[in-house]
């Protein structure tokens, strides 16, 4: 980086509570990747005054690959719009949302994304220990919450 260069980074990081009958049976954090597609929307608003979109959407899917900067979506993906987004400060954003017991029964989520309001997908992230994928094995009696920050 050039001395007195200000850059703007994008990242952030994805809280979840898991449930089981509605008691939190695993909570974890952890950073995830901004992929390629918001870092350029940025540059054409900054160059051309194209229109960013707002994150709309999680998704949560089944890929065990982990997240590069050219991805472009989910395995298996099961996409819900987003519960609500708050903006705890000028440069960032909090968006939670909830994954019901009656939802994607059956699914090994392994990972998570947040898609615009378009489908493209603004961040992803694939479940960790140590390097090693974890799964939820998701059943009707098993609900996802979570908030998700994006830092700029």
């Amino acid at each position: 980086m050039l001395k007195g260069v200000e850059c703007i980074y994008l990242k952030g990081i994805l809280e979840v509570h898991v449930k089981k009958k509605g008691r939190i049976v695993e909570h974890w954090v952890d950073n995830n990747l901004v992929v390629d597609y918001p870092r350029t929307s940025i540059a054409n608003a900054l160059y051309s005054g194209a229109t960013i979109k707002p994150i709309t959407s999680i998704g949560i899917g089944t890929g065990q690959n982990l997240p590069t900067g050219s991805d472009t979506g989910l395995t298996g993906a099961y996409i819900k719009p987003v519960q609500n987004k708050t903006k705890p400060t000028p440069t960032s954003i909090q968006i939670s949302f909830s994954i019901l017991d009656t939802e994607a029964n059956g699914m090994k989520i392994s990972e998570f994304g947040l898609f615009d309001q378009d489908g493209k997908l603004f961040a992803r992230k694939v479940r960790q220990d140590n390097g090693v994928v974890k799964i939820i094995d998701k059943t009707q009696d098993i609900s996802i919450d979570g908030i998700w920050t994006i830092y700029i």
